[in-house]
């Protein structure tokens, strides 16, 4: 039996919907994992500290915990033309979630795997952890199971320094006079309108203050200062 060209043209963009379709479905939104985030400074508050002239007394940073998976020792990969190489030990945290699937990728500055050599994520509830990668439309390809004697859930604490910063740098000591300068800075650039020149005079206190950050002088000099910080501008 023959079948009209257009017939066969018509079969085959109703297969390709449908398939494409499928692949849609199986594509589940991804949603960020809320992770732990707080706002830290250095030198952390009540230990003494010690610094030279131009070095910044104080900076904020950010300490994010994350749910992690921990690879015990490299694992060979699916081996397939999308999935090919190996997932290399090491520490992945938790990033997103798709459907009941939790995505783990390396930490931010560990570049040990790619997107084409695979995603590892962790199914629930059966607890399986699978080697993954994308396929065509984007969709979650499930490879071999990893072994549960080949790696461990844990968490980790990762520190980085806050893109917005305020800091005094000390600038000397003239007699019984502490000199500083207050900067702000955001994505590492100055901004000159928030540049100030302050003094402290130790004759009235060891404590020196600014919008918030306290510090108490323990010694200066001309070219070093030791102190504590009582308050930071967190």
């Amino acid at each position: 039996m023959k079948i009209n060209k257009n017939v066969m043209i018509k079969i085959g963009i109703v297969l390709f919907l449908i398939l494409f379709s499928f692949n849609i479905i199986a594509c589940a939104s991804s949603v960020p994992i809320r992770q732990n985030i707080e706002n830290i400074s250095y030198p952390e508050l009540n230990t003494i500290t010690t610094n030279s002239i131009g070095d910044t007394l104080l900076t904020q940073g950010i300490r994010t915990t994350y749910p992690t998976i921990e690879i015990m020792h490299d694992i060979n990969g699916p081996g397939t033309m999308i999935g090919r190489g190996n997932i290399p030990k090491g520490i992945y945290i938790a990033v997103s979630m798709e459907g009941n699937n939790v995505i783990y990728k390396p930490r931010p500055n560990d570049a040990i795997m790619t997107e084409a050599v695979g995603i590892i994520f962790l199914v629930y509830p059966n607890d399986v952890l699978n080697i993954a990668w994308r396929g065509g439309f984007g969709n979650l390809v499930k490879g071999r199971n990893i072994e549960k004697n080949s790696y461990k859930k844990t968490v980790i604490t990762i520190e980085s320094s806050s893109d917005f910063q305020q800091t005094l740098i000390y600038t000397g000591k003239e007699g019984n006079i502490i000199k500083a300068t207050y900067r702000e800075f955001s994505g590492n650039l100055a901004r000159p309108a928030f540049t100030v020149d302050v003094t402290y005079d130790l004759k009235d206190s060891d404590v020196i203050a600014f919008r918030g950050a306290r510090l108490q002088i323990l010694e200066a000099t001309n070219t070093l200062i030791t102190y504590k910080v009582l308050n930071n501008f967190n």
